[in-house]
């Protein structure tokens, strides 16, 4: 891998850099946002006295998934272009750039950024250890902008990972794939569609303990289901982790649904 590649040339062992790794993992996955503070802090730090040279942007993207739900992507927008603008780091940076600002609601911006990435750099992507990352953040994009041209490519490319979950090369655990493959569906109009890869979601991290993705699709599934006659009632366990986690991103999504019951 290119993390012990790197970490060997410094002379240090690669096993150093994957604890503080896992425990941005556990953090973020499971909604401990106040803890994941200070680890994404820690393992940037550990990743540069290491010679770790991603250091950076695994950074900027593990704040943006921490940013996004303490909504304060405005804080991200800045760092994001400064790395999109460097040559190592730019297959990173730009979906970033997207992805914040739309969450900003600069969707002019997010667009454009948009664009350039799946214009310039979309057909060629690999599949790499980051892959994901960059897919959660144009996905993340593109559903904001309501980009359908986007959202069909973007599910095509998601749609091998149907029932997986998504790891960011041990970073960050983005949850089941069928959550954005959900909400791919549902920005190209599918509502039906939308619905099976939330409940599939649902399952997935509800039984690997990604307490706060299975949070966000039952609260997006609730939100989807009202007015259908369907049951859209919200398992207090949703109010529970938004509470516990403080993500503002998961609240606004409850208030969208029914009161939990």
């Amino acid at each position: 891998m290119e993390v012990s590649r790197q970490i060997r040339r410094a002379g240090l062992p690669a096993y150093l850099i994957y604890p503080p790794m896992w425990t941005v993992m556990r953090d973020l996955a499971t909604g401990r946002l106040t803890q994941a503070v200070t680890s994404i802090a820690t393992l940037h730090d550990q990743g540069r006295r290491l010679g770790f040279r991603g250091a950076d942007a695994m950074r900027v993207f593990q704040r943006f998934l921490l940013l996004r739900e303490l909504g304060r992507c405005a804080e991200l927008v800045a760092d994001a272009e400064h790395l999109a603008r460097r040559r190592w780091d730019a297959g990173h940076g730009l979906p970033i750039v997207a992805a914040a600002a739309a969450d900003v609601g600069d969707t002019t911006l997010a667009a454009r950024a948009l664009r350039t990435f799946m214009a310039d750099t979309f057909a060629d992507l690999p599949d790499h250890l980051g892959l994901p990352a960059v897919l959660a953040t144009l996905t993340h994009a593109c559903c904001i902008v309501g980009d359908v041209d986007v959202a069909e490519r973007l599910y095509e490319r998601l749609c091998p990972y149907e029932g997986q979950a998504l790891v960011v090369a041990g970073a960050a655990h983005l949850g089941a794939a069928s959550r954005l493959l959900g909400e791919l569906a549902l920005t190209a109009g599918d509502r039906g569609l939308a619905v099976r890869h939330l409940d599939e979601a649902l399952a997935l991290d509800g039984r690997s303990g990604a307490r706060l993705w299975a949070a966000h699709a039952a609260a997006r599934l609730a939100e989807l289901r009202a007015g259908s006659g369907a049951s859209n009632r919200l398992p207090r366990w949703v109010a529970d982790v938004a509470e516990e986690s403080g993500s503002a991103r998961l609240q606004r999504r409850m208030h969208a649904s029914l009161d939990p019951t």
